[in-house]
């Protein structure tokens, strides 16, 4: 079997875009056994070797949840957390922390989380390519782990203070192009997060959406939230979406929070995370609707998984 590489690359993006952590998953694998049973490839073409291993690589952190062994997912950090900017679309936290979530033990997940900022500093992956700047910046991941030590010190959880006047007055980041600006505020702002004890409001991963008083509330990062006024408006818009799940022969309704009958095929449920992700774009990033629906995507894709 041959790869064109240009192909798998535009297919990558897909898979990214639709965050489809099974093609991801099952893609991995493929190109994982090419290379493994190609090994005299790096001999021959060195340079196709390696864009086919970084892009083994890409799906690797697209089917984050596919993968146990944190030891694993170290490696993939320290040597490649470069590829994670490359991907459109691509929220690296929000499939980290799925894999968080499995720790039930909250003292061994803050552990991991430790662990996991220590692999930061060790990467030494460029996010910036200083080739395009007429002065000298900081590229590589470990550089700018660094800079965040030196300005907030060696304390776990970052002062909000000092983070906003390091946003605002940070030289080093001010030498940058917004698109790479973007990229350090991004590796900041998941290098804080993992400073922060799961066991701590702020910092815990899960969100619950639960009744009380007959009512629904949605816990979070955030706190405690009442969200009656928004589930009815997710009721609306999943009604008129049941319509045309139904003219697809699709005739099982869904609600946030309700469980799937323990039957549905693998096809039916990503039938009902992609018709939960069509309802889900229409409402911002930072709405509670958009949590709300978020949630029941994940409950799904576990059943995936």
């Amino acid at each position: 079997m041959q790869y064109n590489i240009e192909q798998l690359d535009q297919l990558i993006d897909r898979i990214s875009v639709e965050d489809n952590s099974r093609a991801a998953y099952d893609l991995y694998k493929k190109l994982k056994d090419f290379l493994e049973k190609n090994k005299k490839l790096k001999n021959e073409d060195d340079l196709k070797y390696r864009k086919l291993e970084r892009l083994m690589q890409k799906c690797q952190f697209l089917a984050l949840n596919h993968f146990e062994d944190w030891q694993e997912i170290y490696n993939l950090i320290e040597n490649n957390f470069g590829l994670v900017f490359t991907l459109p679309e691509y929220n690296f936290w929000n499939k980290l922390k799925n894999n968080l979530i499995y720790i039930t033990d909250i003292k061994e997940r803050d552990k991991v989380k430790k662990e996991l900022r220590k692999t930061l500093s060790r990467c030494k992956d460029k996010i910036i390519m200083g080739g395009k700047y007429n002065t000298e910046v900081l590229e590589k991941v470990s550089d700018w782990v660094k800079d965040f030590v030196v300005n907030f010190g060696p304390d776990d959880e970052i002062d909000k203070v000092k983070k906003a006047e390091y946003l605002n007055n940070s030289s080093n980041l001010k030498k940058l192009k917004d698109e790479d600006r973007s990229k350090v505020v991004a590796l900041l702002n998941f290098y804080e997060v993992l400073g922060l004890s799961s066991d701590s409001p702020l910092g815990m991963e899960e969100t619950a959406i639960f009744s009380m008083d007959n009512k629904p509330y949605l816990l979070s990062r955030r706190g405690l939230e009442d969200i009656e006024h928004i589930m009815h408006k997710i009721e609306k818009v999943k009604m008129s979406e049941k319509s045309s799940l139904d003219a697809n022969n699709l005739n099982k309704d869904y609600q946030v929070g309700e469980d799937e009958d323990e039957f549905e095929s693998p096809q039916e449920i990503e039938e009902k995370i992609k018709a939960l992700q069509k309802v889900a774009s229409n409402y911002d990033l930072n709405t509670l609707e958009f949590k709300a629906l978020q949630e029941e995507i994940a409950h799904l894709k576990k059943k995936l998984s």
